[in-house]
């Protein structure tokens, strides 16, 4: 998924702070089950959940105001 910078994402100087990636992540996660025809709502409805465990990050380049960033999730293992 694209996913735009806006100026509330930034701080004063116009970067992305490092913790607010993660809440892309999860914007992209959520994509993924949604055009897979899921969604957090349906697996809610069937008493079923699931947690992220484990995350990694390596930050390349700081993400700036009006950046479109790529965010992707995948599945590697059920």
């Amino acid at each position: 998924m694209e996913k735009r910078i806006y100026y509330h994402d930034t701080d004063a100087g116009g970067i992305v702070y490092y913790g607010q990636y993660l809440c892309y992540l999860e914007e992209a996660r959520t994509e993924f089950l949604e055009t897979r025809g899921l969604s957090v709502a349906m697996f809610k409805e069937r008493g079923l959940g699931y947690a992220v465990r484990q995350c990694n990050v390596t930050y390349r380049a700081p993400a700036r105001y009006g950046d479109v960033l790529l965010c992707s999730a995948t599945l590697t293992k059920a």
